[in-house]
């Protein structure tokens, strides 16, 4: 077992780069970084450059670890977090600040993240907030984001499944369904060639509605009653080859779940 203890500044971020095994990020006390590493790798190592803090087989390059490791990682609260690894899987508790993660299998959890972005060919991605952008590209696996403001998704079969959008939507799916609980942004865009889409607006929006569907049903919330002027727009263009789109009427409490 290593562990190593560093002074960092404000602005700190940590790069990992293992090959396989688990990263465990936590936040930890403000002004340091702590790294705990159990691996038969002789070569992982940390170093740090500034308020970069690197851990790897070879930190100056960026290689991969020949060998499986398990990683604990405690960096102060709004760090940034860069992570490379071809079968790990990668948790981070917390407040972070932004997360880059790149891997081919594992499963990625985050807890609260000012921003991310993440690439896997195998895994599941969960993420409970996301107070900016959440952008996640995979091959096979879920993802699922309790809250977030803007999202970027494109899976080849996988669902997606956002509890809260505060910000504009994006998916693109060659077999998988997409729910948004709750859709505060202005504009959602959807493609898929197999899967449902169903989302919630809250009462009180106006839907400005471009959708194609040559197989599958659409549902829309029944009209009611005029009661003045719209409090807010919501525009969702849908291009589904086989699937439902259901747009139902959600009360705005349903915000806080």
């Amino acid at each position: 077992m290593k562990s190593e203890k560093l002074s960092v500044g404000p602005g700190a971020a940590v790069d990992i780069r293992i090959k396989s095994g688990r990263l465990d990020v936590k936040e930890g006390p403000e002004g340091e970084v702590t790294v705990e590493i159990d691996t038969d790798d002789p070569h992982l190592g940390v170093e740090q450059t500034g308020d970069r803090v690197y851990i790897a087989s070879d930190a100056a390059s960026g290689w991969l670890s020949s060998r499986p490791a398990k990683v604990l990682v405690f960096a102060p609260g709004g760090a940034d977090i860069s992570v490379e690894t071809t079968s790990a899987t990668v948790n981070c508790e917390g407040r972070m600040g932004d997360l880059d993660i790149k891997t081919a299998t594992g499963d990625v959890t985050l807890e609260r993240v000012e921003s991310a972005t993440v690439k896997t060919a195998s895994g599941d991605v969960r993420a409970a907030r996301v107070e900016r952008d959440i952008k996640v590209a995979c091959v096979t696996g879920d993802a699922r984001v309790d809250r977030c403001g803007r999202g970027v998704f494109s899976t080849a079969s996988g669902d997606v499944r956002i509890g809260t959008a505060a910000g504009s939507v994006i998916v693109s799916t060659v077999a998988g369904d997409l729910d948004i609980g709750l859709f505060l942004g202005r504009r959602a865009s959807v493609k898929s060639m197999s899967g449902s889409v169903g989302i919630g607006a809250p009462a009180g929006t106006k839907l400005d509605l471009d959708a194609t569907l040559l197989s599958g049903k659409l549902r829309l919330p029944a009209p009611r009653p005029a009661e003045g002027a719209a409090a807010r727009q919501m525009r969702v263009k849908a291009k589904l080859v086989s699937g439902d789109l259901t747009i139902k009427r959600v009360e705005q409490e349903a915000e806080d779940r």
